[in-house]
């Protein structure tokens, strides 16, 4: 979440820790049986939304130079997973 509010800023976007204290908030109060709707393509075997989050992500630190690692290695994994598929 750091990353996307270090990428979102040169783009005009405020983020606040206060967004991301509120999506922890959210993810709190989801039931422990639930799963992300990646980890449900993954499991069926569909190709999952990386390309949309976390390769925008990765996109946007490159335009402004900004590291994203955290974003960058999930990207990796995820698409290392989709390619067994």
């Amino acid at each position: 979440m750091r990353e996307v509010i270090a990428v979102a800023a040169p783009e005009g976007v405020t983020l606040t820790e206060k967004d991301i204290e509120d999506s922890f908030r959210v993810l709190d109060g989801l039931s422990d049986e639930g799963k992300t709707s990646m980890c449900q393509d993954v499991e069926a075997g569909r190709k999952t939304e990386v390309e949309l989050f976390s390769r925008t992500v990765m996109d946007l630190g490159e335009k402004h130079g900004i590291s994203v690692p955290i974003n960058t290695l999930m990207y990796r994994l995820i698409r290392a997973i989709e390619n067994t598929y």
